[in-house]
């Protein structure tokens, strides 16, 4: 049996700590909880959600060496992944506490050992059999990761292999500003911005509109609308599918990084664009589905 392309993944990994109180918080004492550690960060979601439906995944990421680490890795082998990672003796692991409310959950941020990931960390044989390469933006919006990010990207094309770029997060880009952030990117790339980084990008409110000028700027784009679809674009033609639905969907944390693995999977293993499109629907509705980060 012919063994999947690999989709090599470039950026964070983290621990996820969600924690969910099961009644009203007391101030300065103790609140029962349920507490649970999940392996996370945008690469390692993508990577982890790509061996989930089958495909052949390699991340590329920088963790501490702790503990925190060894779970992570532990976890993410377990969904088989490659975990092509560097261990930082000085930089703990970079770790998500997600406080989970009824109607809300507060994210609280320590990137640790990935806001040090250097072109270093893509050490020898991390380009090995790459079908494709996919750059989370958070490796690109912040100066002490770009040299990584571009480094990637630039490798990648000089061996001839398509690089796709993830724009991650809509508060950075925009501080960065969306000229400052295209034009770091290389010609002819798969761009996968959500809904708002779209028009942040394209410095338009119409996603489709938005849509049709980055595929034109980039040479294609795939963007995601939560519970409204999704729409691709190279500039000139424009595809639209509608969301899955899905019964008794609680929480759609995850589900823009089965999209961008369900595209991925199918493209690196030779299907036709209309069906990556399908793929991406469907495992997004999947992701949309099943228990996750914060889902008890």
């Amino acid at each position: 049996m012919t063994r999947p392309a690999t989709v090599v993944v470039v950026g964070d990994a983290l621990v996820d700590v969600v924690v969910r109180p099961l009644e009203d918080v007391q101030p300065g004492s103790d609140t029962a909880s349920t507490i649970r550690w999940r392996s996370g960060g945008a690469a390692a979601n993508v990577a982890r959600a790509i061996a989930d439906i089958g495909g052949r995944a390699r991340l590329v990421a920088r963790v501490g060496d702790d503990v925190a680490a060894t779970f992570l890795i532990d976890a993410l082998d377990r969904h088989g992944v490659e975990a092509h990672v560097v261990r930082d003796p000085d930089h703990p692991t970079g770790t998500v506490v997600a406080l989970v409310g009824a109607d809300d959950r507060d994210m609280l941020t320590d990137r640790g050992a990935s806001a040090h990931l250097g072109p270093g960390d893509l050490q020898p044989g991390w380009l090995d059999d790459a079908a494709h390469v996919h750059v989370s933006g958070y490796a690109l919006l912040s100066p002490r990761t770009r040299p990584a990010g571009l480094h990637a990207m630039h490798r990648a094309r000089e061996v001839g292999v398509p690089v796709s770029v993830d724009p991650a997060s809509a508060a950075p880009l925009r501080e960065l500003g969306a000229e400052a952030f295209l034009t770091m990117l290389p010609p002819r790339i798969l761009l996968t911005p959500n809904a708002e980084e779209a028009r942040i990008l394209a410095g338009c409110d119409d996603v489709e509109q938005a849509a049709t000028r980055l595929g034109a700027r980039t040479g294609e784009v795939l963007v995601s609308r939560g519970a409204a679809g999704v729409v691709w674009s190279d500039g000139h033609t424009v595809r639209r599918r509608s969301a899955v639905a899905v019964t008794g969907a609680i929480d759609p944390v995850g589900a823009g990084d089965a999209l961008v693995a369900g595209l991925l999977t199918a493209r690196v293993a030779g299907h036709p664009l209309e069906a990556q499109l399908d793929e991406a629907i469907v495992a997004a509705g999947r992701a949309v589905g099943r228990p996750g980060p914060g889902r008890g």
